[in-house]
């Protein structure tokens, strides 16, 4: 059964939702060309049988522009939209190459933001360590009873 990425929980008790790596607004500071689509071959454990199996995806070529359906509506439209709010404050004007002054608690804003995308990203692209079906416990434990993420909600 497909969990979330960040707070555990899965369906019927939560309806999952999409999450780019990158949303639209940030990607568009960040791509100047519309991505093109490619054909993506992936093994990935039966989630029920833990045998390999083959699927083929269509992605766009960014890996920016991505997306991940691992992730609850929950979270996806509650603290994560939240945190992608606050980072964007920062991260639009320095994409743009803008004075911007960053302070400490801006500092840990843009890297809970960094180490959320890196997760999404790491995620979409099948790695084994970054999924709560495969990989050892204590390295994927880091939900929290909020729905934060414990790494992350921390310095929230």
């Amino acid at each position: 059964m497909k969990k979330c990425l960040f707070c555990g929980r899965s369906v019927p008790e939560v309806k999952m939702s999409g999450e780019h790596v990158l949303r639209r607004e940030l990607n568009n500071q960040v791509l100047w060309v519309p991505a093109k689509q490619r054909t993506e071959i992936l093994v990935q454990a039966d989630e029920e049988t833990g045998k390999p199996v083959a699927r083929s995806r269509e992605i766009p070529q960014s890996i920016l522009d991505q997306k991940l359906n691992d992730v609850c509506r929950d979270c996806n439209a509650g603290w994560m939209n939240d945190l992608e709010n606050r980072a964007e404050k920062k991260l639009v004007p320095l994409l743009r190459g803008e004075h911007t002054d960053v302070g400490k608690g801006d500092a840990k804003v843009l890297a809970t933001w960094a180490a959320k995308t890196a997760m999404v990203r790491a995620r979409v692209n099948g790695d084994p360590y970054n999924s709560p079906l495969s990989a050892p416990h204590p390295h994927h434990d880091h939900r929290h009873p909020t729905g934060e993420p414990h790494r992350l909600g921390r310095i929230m």
